[in-house]
């Protein structure tokens, strides 16, 4: 939507004081295809708007942060420079849960795509969400991620 009313969005933000915040999970296009088939690439999504239209592009979540997939430190770096270099002034991350038919999704296409992670992930997600261990260390990376890029 950003993308396709770019023009629109950079009249209203020549008008007012409003702003855009978009979910960008990870700029790593193999990840993002294989977890996001349908989408255009993240690069397309955060640049997409051009400078007129990126001046209202104030905030980015990052969600979910897949553990194994989008979460290491060089990707979740990688991502956060994109997204500040085309304008964010914050982002926020979120690392995935998984409960219910989305859990039994998500592992069945882990097991088909990331067999590799299969066990990992019995031991990390015993509930829906993942070990307070693993988000605390998630946190404290883009924690000092958003230190280093402002």
């Amino acid at each position: 939507m950003v993308v396709r009313d770019k023009d629109l969005l950079a009249d209203i933000f020549r008008r007012t004081r409003s702003t855009v915040t978009m979910n960008i999970p990870t700029v790593d296009e193999e990840a993002w295809h294989k977890l996001e088939p349908g989408p255009p690439p993240a690069p397309a999504l955060a640049g997409g708007s051009g400078a007129e239209g990126r001046r209202g592009l104030r905030g980015v979540l990052m969600a979910p942060i897949v553990p194994g997939i989008t979460s290491h430190p060089a990707k979740l770096e990688r991502t956060i420079k994109a997204i500040v270099d085309h304008g964010a002034t914050y982002v926020g991350g979120l690392v995935m849960h998984l409960e219910g038919g989305t859990r039994d999704h998500f592992l069945g296409f882990l097991q088909r795509e990331f067999p590799n992670l299969v066990e990992r992930y019995g031991h990390l997600y015993a509930g829906k969400c993942p070990s307070r261990s693993y988000t605390q260390r998630v946190r404290v990376i883009l924690g000092t991620l958003r230190a280093r890029y402002g």
